[in-house]
């Protein structure tokens, strides 16, 4: 095998591997503080989507979040952590809490494990994880996908 083919096998399939990646991801939310009662779970989160919780039993119920296999990072945010936001209206064009998603592999940082604190309790409509800084996010939206 030539060397070119050889590193255009290797682009393509880290290319695959990270398609895989950025789509492994979940969310779940859950309807207690202190993540109990677990309402619903956002699986295959991609970024730049938002996803509307359409269903009554999860639309303005969330009171405590926690995720997993988000991709923490890319070249936009410059060594920052990427964002996942909590937005109290649908289509994630309201208002919105943002916590960072690298959470979920650092000790020194809590998931919100109580919305109250946050004054966004029982109002959560929308989820949004982004890799780009949240104030250009509204540019940057590809997709609403509705969840239930």
């Amino acid at each position: 095998m030539s060397t070119h083919s050889t590193t255009m096998l290797l682009i393509t399939i880290g290319m695959i591997i990270a398609a895989l990646a950025e789509g492994s991801g979940y969310v779940d939310l859950y309807q207690d503080a202190y993540f109990k009662h677990k309402i619903v779970t956002v699986r295959n989160v991609q970024t730049d989507t938002c996803y509307n919780l359409a269903c009554p039993a999860s639309d303005n119920v969330a009171t405590s979040a926690k995720w997993s296999g988000l991709p923490e990072s890319n070249g936009a945010f410059k060594g920052r952590s990427a964002l996942i936001m909590f937005y109290t209206e649908r289509d994630c064009s309201s208002d919105y809490t943002a916590w960072p998603v690298n959470t979920q592999s650092r000790d020194d940082l809590y998931f919100p494990e109580n919305f109250r604190l946050d004054g966004i309790n029982d109002t959560i409509s929308g989820v949004w994880r982004v890799c780009d800084s949240p104030d250009s996010t509204p540019r940057h939206k590809r997709t609403s996908a509705t969840y239930v």
